[in-house]
């Protein structure tokens, strides 16, 4: 386990400095929990800024097909799915919705 911890203790830090908390429950007034935790928007933006990770990012939707015809879909990653295909969708007109409303307000 040592040797575990000094490998992870090496890695360059990219996601920000570790913070670590005392949680307590009323249900369970004689226990206290330690977390051990990184800010998510920093480890986010650290994993986006990685050059050996960043190429390898999926942002859009992809239909992929076994070949040319294409009679049979792949579905092998989230961006394949349909989920993201309906939710681009979604974002996307609820942006326009927005750019509307703030026209509307700037008259």
């Amino acid at each position: 386990m040592h040797a575990l911890h000094k490998k992870i203790d090496a890695l360059p830090d990219k996601a920000g400095e570790w913070q670590t908390k005392s949680l307590s429950f009323r249900d369970l007034p004689g226990e206290t929990f330690t977390i051990h935790h990184r800010d998510p928007i920093e480890a986010i933006k650290g994993i986006w800024q990685d050059p050996n990770l960043s190429p390898h990012m999926v942002f859009a939707p992809s239909k992929v097909y076994t070949d040319a015809t294409k009679s049979d879909r792949i579905y092998s990653e989230m961006w394949t799915g349909q989920w993201w295909h309906v939710l681009q969708v979604f974002v996307s007109a609820d942006a326009n919705n927005l750019m509307k409303l703030n026209d509307l307000r700037a008259m």
